[in-house]
């Protein structure tokens, strides 16, 4: 913020919130807010809509959350999404989450999304 402050740059935050040294958040900075958690769901709702379309088995089908939950918006999208495939009674046991470390500006960079996976047996 010192180096954009000394040039006379506005900053905005997209997403996440910037934290100051201690953790706390910067309120100075403004933050615009996409709505997450309404984007996971309607992800779940389109990824069963695709599974049923595909008529694939549930008992061989699973989901696998790739994430990054030190981001806000990229767990609250994950959960979003969750949350709708139980809404449509996908069975919670059917779920794998992949936790990718890291830093902060390296996870900006990839798409925390669950995927399916569909095991012929």
């Amino acid at each position: 913020m010192a180096k954009a402050k000394s040039m006379d740059l506005k900053v905005i935050t997209v997403d996440d919130q910037f934290v100051n040294a201690k953790g706390n958040p910067m309120t100075d900075v403004p933050l615009v807010m996409m709505a997450a958690t309404k984007i996971g769901e309607r992800q779940g709702q389109e990824l069963y809509k695709e599974m049923t379309a595909r008529k694939w088995d549930v008992k061989e089908t699973g989901v696998l959350a790739i994430t990054a939950n030190e981001l806000d918006t990229a767990r609250r999208r994950v959960e979003g999404s969750i949350s709708a495939l139980k809404a449509a009674s996908f069975p919670k046991r059917r779920f794998t989450a992949y936790q990718r470390k890291r830093t902060t500006f390296q996870a900006h960079w990839m798409l925390p999304t669950p995927c399916w996976y569909n095991i012929q047996m």
